[in-house]
């Protein structure tokens, strides 16, 4: 499913700027939250967030939001994979704060997405880069042990489920 929580209220196009709304958390609940919990009562295993700010709820995009992130966990009850669009797209966005998708991607995995995806604007340098700034984060604190634990034991139990039903 994406692109969590919904683009419908956030007009703008998310490769070039964060799409915004103020759109209050209990409107969301009523309206663009229905086909996300529809997709979860399916049993949905992957949820991507999206670059948008809804400010009632969290300044940050979806993507980087810890708040968002505990909406969809504890409160809609999604326990799949979470993953964030093309961070890319948040370098690109022509937000100064957004500029560096090694941060970006610690603060996306810290906030509580269990894979980062990263298209536009990579080379040979980004994944490593990002490995590495996981490696520094979790040594320094930042980003919890556990934390990158669950994100990978979530990743690995759902390749395993597509391998499985794939050799079948």
């Amino acid at each position: 499913m994406k692109h969590f929580p919904d683009h419908g209220a956030a007009p703008g196009d998310s490769h070039h700027l964060i799409p915004t709304t103020d759109v209050p958390l209990e409107k969301w609940r009523t309206a663009d939250a229905k086909p996300f919990i529809a997709g979860i009562d399916a049993g949905a295993e992957l949820l991507m967030f999206g670059h948008l700010a809804y400010t009632a709820v969290d300044a940050a995009p979806a993507s980087l939001s810890a708040r968002w992130h505990a909406i969809a966990r504890d409160e809609l009850g999604f326990d799949g994979v979470m993953i964030t669009d093309d961070l890319g797209m948040l370098s690109s966005s022509g937000v100064a704060a957004y500029h560096d998708p090694v941060a970006n991607a610690v603060h996306a995995i810290v906030a509580g997405n269990d894979m980062v995806l990263m298209v536009a604007g990579a080379d040979a340098e980004t994944a490593p880069a990002i490995v590495k700034g996981l490696v520094a984060a979790v040594a320094d604190g930042r980003l919890p042990a556990p934390r990158l634990d669950d994100a990978a034991t979530r990743v690995m139990e759902l390749r395993m489920r597509s391998a499985t039903a794939q050799a079948r």
